[in-house]
């Protein structure tokens, strides 16, 4: 978490949804095309499937957007100048971050963010 997130989440307090919340308004100030995109995605997949799917997919989608603003040399503005090696290279941070609980690498859970993109 950054500290901007973190920072937020102090100010919204610690009710469900406000880490998420939090990570959205840091994205959505650094990359406001990426957030929409984002949100406008959410908002349609809600419509058809389980809210832990749509969960599912918001966390991969912070995550996403995330590395895309922290990771890259030049961020895109938005999901369609998102390249294959901005895709593959997620793939590849995503098993080198550390797990929450353990701080040990979790492959399972690197995999499954790569299997939603």
């Amino acid at each position: 978490m950054t500290a901007a997130v973190a920072a937020a989440v102090t100010a919204t307090g610690s009710e469900p949804g406000a880490v998420a919340a939090a990570e959205w308004a840091v994205i959505a100030r650094r990359s406001p095309l990426l957030a929409d995109t984002a949100s406008q995605y959410l908002q349609q997949i809600s419509v058809a499937l389980r809210p832990a799917s749509v969960v599912a997919a918001d966390n991969t989608l912070r995550l996403f957007c995330r590395y895309l603003l922290s990771a890259t040399a030049q961020p895109p503005t938005g999901f369609a100048a998102v390249s294959r090696q901005d895709i593959e290279g997620f793939k590849i941070w995503l098993t080198t971050r550390r797990g929450a609980v353990d701080g040990e690498h979790d492959p399972p859970t690197a995999r499954g963010p790569a299997d939603v993109l």
